[in-house]
């Protein structure tokens, strides 16, 4: 995320906001000393908070991705993302799911799906199926 300011001068402030989908949003305001603090202030801690989130969703995508080559077999990145019990033994008993299927299947969905937070806490055995 890019910030650009112009018409610095006076007390008339244009904020451009530049995301990675290259959408611009563009705030105009007459702010006074106050006004500036709180927004200023607001805006590094929504930033902020925007980057630790990001940050935290990859870890978890990588970390599951990761799980899933090495003991997926086993259904550890499932254990990791939340689920029921016996969704790692259905796993361990089936040889990986059916011979590896389900943990490569869990693979490309882990890595090619926007937002895993689908996959957290989910007690289904196809956890890629919507309901």
């Amino acid at each position: 995320m890019f910030v650009a300011c112009h018409n610095v001068k006076a007390l008339t402030t244009t904020l451009q906001v530049f995301e990675p989908s290259d959408k611009n949003v563009e705030i105009f305001f007459q702010p006074g000393v106050d006004e500036v603090n709180d927004f200023w202030g607001s805006l590094n801690k929504q930033l902020v908070t925007n980057i630790v989130q990001n940050i935290g969703t990859e870890n978890k995508r990588v970390t599951a991705a990761v799980l899933t080559l090495t003991l997926g077999m086993l259904g550890v990145h499932r254990i990791y993302l939340g689920t029921a019990p016996y969704i790692p033994a259905v796993y361990l008993f089936t040889f990986g799911g059916g011979f590896f299927v389900l943990p490569v299947i869990d693979l490309v969905m882990i890595l090619t799906t926007k937002d895993i937070s689908s996959f957290e806490n989910n007690n289904k055995l196809l956890m890629w199926i919507k309901e």
